[in-house]
């Protein structure tokens, strides 16, 4: 039994089972049609003597019901409506005879075939007795001396399933090997690709793991490019992390600072740099070309919005464009500014692959969204959750390993896509809860209620609530810009994000809202906002950083100037405010300039600042944050958002 389930097997493996097995079955389903089908029998009578038939009388024979009901089986039988050919062949040459001339009827052979024996033997010599009836031999009676009855005996008709089995079975066993040679060179041209893509994959894998190796141990060589608010601290705790850093930037200003180990970020102390420099783990620069020497890139560029409202990535394009020449194997990059989904793979990724690397073979591309939130001290970027996803999995891979070794908690996700969508969902989250808050306090004016005591009130429910607080409008580089780099991409796909547009348009207009208070408030004390001095008290986006990017307090201070207003800001953290419009400095003192303003405006809640004497020294204040609290509340010097 196991020689012969050997030779079965060898038998298959050089294809010849497969060919029998093949034949087998071809030769099944033809015996199983020719079984199917019942026997048949076929009953013949030689005309012996009869006249010629004319084309007419042959086409009326033809026609003749009795005639056609007896020719049932005969094939090109059609509506029984036979012609002359349809019946008169040749009885040795079995060819048609023509229908054109007289026809000779003696020696013709009629032949019907049928399922049953006896009803061929009677069609058969119904067809005689017509012809010979309609035979033009003067007689006109249909004798036995014009046919021999005795002929029409009828006999079974061989199917030859013998000889069809056979041949089916040799067909069937051709076509078998013919495909089994045909799977086998299939086989090997797979084999072959597999083969290929196996060594691809182990080179990869080689690469990988060799630089995962490096990382793991420190002794992989990071950059960072863009050292602003994401940038420096990143370089802090990459340095702090053990490994050896470069920061590249293409503001002077910042490599001179970092150079002489001073931080220009509140978030980063100075004595943090000094120290990387003095041990040679951090090197500043603007020259894009140590790149080459590099394991591993974060890069930390703005993404700002075009006036158009249209995302501006013309950062990350330069960025990628001056640094491709400088890529190598054994390199992973990791993209860090916010940006629409498909970014990384749409604009990086064929922009790394230019010059011949393959992303996740040779070098290894993700996206891991920053998550700075500028003055924090609880949630910092070494212990914030870090959400990183990769072009490949491979990439994935490998720029864990990479923040591995300098964040506390990494959350891996299925793509860069993935990935980039949770930072868009994480901004857009805040600006359409603030944009509703912002519209609350516009309805609560409309009703004579205060929006600060309703917000406080909500907030007692232990579940369910999550309390924001309205104010003159939305700033920071991600709040105000990110969602919209969402609508934008969603429009490319015919969607409009009716909740993102609201809400961006409500956030938009706090700042004129803002001014229309500060208006009415004038007007309750008699004076115009033309010619008014008005004081600013903070003009960073939030309370106790240097920030002014998108700030909401630039807006007002532009809307009052546009109205005529004669305004000054104060801000212990910002010295001095260039924008498109106007150029102003803090105020040095803050007593006099309140005292002397004839309204001021609270539109930053610094901690600093001291809220109850500058409720003393003001005249009117409008306060969009309710720094005042309950003082201000009570105080008829006071309008609060």
């Amino acid at each position: 039994m196991k020689v012969a389930n050997s030779i079965l097997e060898r038998s298959y493996r050089n294809g010849i089972g497969q060919a029998l097995a093949a034949g087998l079955v071809s030769a099944g389903i033809v015996a199983a049609v020719v079984l199917s089908q019942p026997d048949r029998y076929r009953a013949e009578i030689r005309i012996l003597s009869a006249g010629d038939l004319s084309a007419d009388q042959v086409q009326a024979l033809a026609t003749t019901r009795e005639v056609a009901a007896s020719a049932v089986s005969l094939p090109a039988l059609s509506g029984y409506n036979l012609s002359a050919a349809d019946f008169f062949r040749d009885t040795d040459t079995e060819q048609l005879l023509q229908t054109d001339l007289l026809l000779p009827a003696t020696g013709l052979k009629l032949g019907v075939t049928d399922p049953n024996p006896g009803r061929a033997a009677s069609r058969a010599l119904a067809w005689a007795q017509a012809l010979c009836a309609a035979a033009a031999d003067g007689t006109g009676q249909a004798g036995g001396a014009c046919y021999d009855p005795n002929s029409a005996l009828p006999a079974k008709v061989d199917n030859y399933l013998w000889w069809k089995l056979l041949a089916a079975t040799l067909l069937g066993s051709i076509l078998g090997y013919g495909g089994w040679l045909g799977r086998n060179r299939w086989n090997k041209k797979e084999n072959a690709r597999m083969a290929k893509k196996d060594a691809v994959k182990s080179k990869s894998s080689e690469t990988a793991q060799a630089l995962i190796r490096k990382l793991k141990t420190g002794k992989a060589r990071i950059g960072v490019i863009g050292l602003g608010y994401v940038g420096l601290p990143l370089v802090d705790v990459f340095g702090r992390a053990g490994y050896s850093v470069v920061g590249i930037d293409v503001d002077a200003k910042k490599i001179e600072a970092l150079r002489k180990g001073k931080s220009y970020i509140e978030d980063v102390p100075s004595a943090h740099i000094a120290a990387l420099v003095r041990k040679g783990a951090l090197l500043a620069t603007t020259d894009f070309s140590v790149v080459e020497t590099l394991d591993a890139l974060s890069i930390c560029v703005p993404t700002p919005l075009r006036k158009t409202g249209d995302p501006d990535l013309s950062f990350i394009v330069n960025v990628t464009e001056a640094i491709a020449k400088f890529l190598h194997p054994g390199m992973v990059i990791v993209l860090e500014s916010t940006s629409y989904p498909g970014t990384t793979r749409d604009l990086l990724l064929p922009r790394c692959e230019a010059r011949g690397l393959k992303v996740g073979q040779d070098l290894f591309l993700a996206f891991s969204p920053e998550r700075v939130d500028p003055g924090r001290k609880d949630w910092t970027t070494v212990n914030t959750p870090k959400v990183i996803g990769g072009i490949t999995p491979q990439c994935l891979e490998v720029a864990l390993a990479y923040y591995g070794r300098a964040i506390e908690e990494l959350v891996p996700v299925s793509s860069a896509e993935a990935a980039e969508m949770s930072k868009l969902l994480e901004n857009t989250f805040r600006a359409v809860n603030i944009g509703l808050v912002n519209e609350v306090a516009i309805i609560c004016d409309r009703l004579g209620l205060d929006v600060w005591e309703v917000i406080e009130a909500a907030a007692t429910k232990p579940f369910g609530f999550m309390k924001f607080t309205p104010g003159p409008g939305l700033g920071g580089h991600c709040i105000p810009i990110d969602p919209l780099y969402l609508s934008w991409k969603l429009k490319a796909v015919n969607y409009n994000a009716r909740f993102i547009e609201l809400a961006s348009e409500i956030n938009t207009n706090m700042p004129r809202y803002v001014v229309g208070k500060v208006q009415d408030a004038l007007n309750r004390n008699r004076k115009s906002i033309n010619g008014s001095r008005i004081l600013v008290l903070g003009v960073a986006y939030k309370p106790n950083v240097s920030d002014l990017r998108e700030s909401p307090a630039l807006d007002v201070i532009g809307l009052l100037r546009q109205k005529g207003a004669t305004v000054n800001y104060h801000d212990p953290y910002v010295a001095e405010v260039r924008h498109e419009s106007f150029q102003l400095t803090s105020v040095a003192d803050l007593e006099s300039a309140v005292g002397q303003a004839d309204c001021v405006v609270i539109t930053t809640n610094h901690d600093s600042y001291p809220w109850k004497k500058i409720l003393q020294w003001s005249r009117l204040i409008v306060d969009t944050r309710n720094a005042l609290g309950d003082e201000g509340r009570v105080s008829d010097k006071v309008v609060r958002l």
